[in-house]
């Protein structure tokens, strides 16, 4: 829908669980943004989210997984 959503912060080196706590439209294209350690900005590359799903974004490298809910495959 092109609608933003502020998930949470995360310091430099750290890793943190954020919830994405909106609807999810069923086939809709999702991106993470983030605004970096001295203003650089990284989108990650578009992905379907379905209810449960656990998305990982490592970065600086970019790096996006999807996983499914724990109890069904995802760890």
């Amino acid at each position: 829908t092109g609608q933003r959503a502020v998930l949470g912060s995360v310091g430099p080196g750290r890793t943190q669980d954020l919830t994405y706590r909106g609807e999810i439209y069923q086939g809709g294209s999702y991106r993470l943004e983030v605004t970096g350690v001295g203003g650089q900005d990284f989108t990650s590359q578009p992905f379907v989210l379905f209810p449960g799903a656990r998305v990982a974004w490592q970065l600086p490298m970019n790096s996006l997984n999807i996983y499914p809910p724990e109890g069904e495959g995802g760890s």
